[in-house]
């Protein structure tokens, strides 16, 4: 007695899962803009080059801090943020001064804080955090 079990849809949902990811990865490390995804408590969990590079820090380095040692405390306002790990909104936008590794103040940088999913939808989903490096461009967007 034998059963046969077709897996073609799975085989191929993990296939786009991979693929998803890969353009994820590629996107996160190789992009201009310093990113990280910050969990529900302000500690990072990833971060790219680029925000290292910022910042003045190590990935591990940074990895080890919260948005909250990272921010100016006279720019420290995370009810915003705390809006958006509980899903009432979904991203938001404002400026604010980053403190360097140096000691140095990272003068206004235009900050874009969004959810990578709506928090409903996908509740593993992490609030991501893009300083601009120049805001004199603009940002593009791209539908997924």
């Amino acid at each position: 007695l034998g059963m046969i079990t077709d897996i073609t849809t799975r085989k191929a949902a993990e296939a786009a899962l991979r693929r998803n990811e890969a353009e994820f990865r590629a996107v996160f490390e190789c992009s201009a803009l310093g990113m990280a995804l910050v969990d529900a408590d302000g500690h990072l969990q990833r971060c790219n080059p680029a925000l290292a590079h910022l910042l003045g820090y190590t990935i591990e380095e940074l990895c080890r801090l919260t948005i909250v040692q990272l921010t100016h405390p006279e720019d420290l306002d995370l009810s915003n943020f705390h809006s958006l790990v509980s899903g009432e909104r979904d991203s938001y936008r404002y400026e604010k001064r980053y403190l360097r590794k140096d000691g140095r103040i990272k003068p206004d940088e235009e900050v874009i804080v969004f959810n990578t999913g709506a928090a409903q939808k996908y509740p593993e989903a992490v609030p991501l955090e893009l300083p601009r490096l120049d805001k004199n461009k603009p940002i593009a967007y791209r539908e997924m």
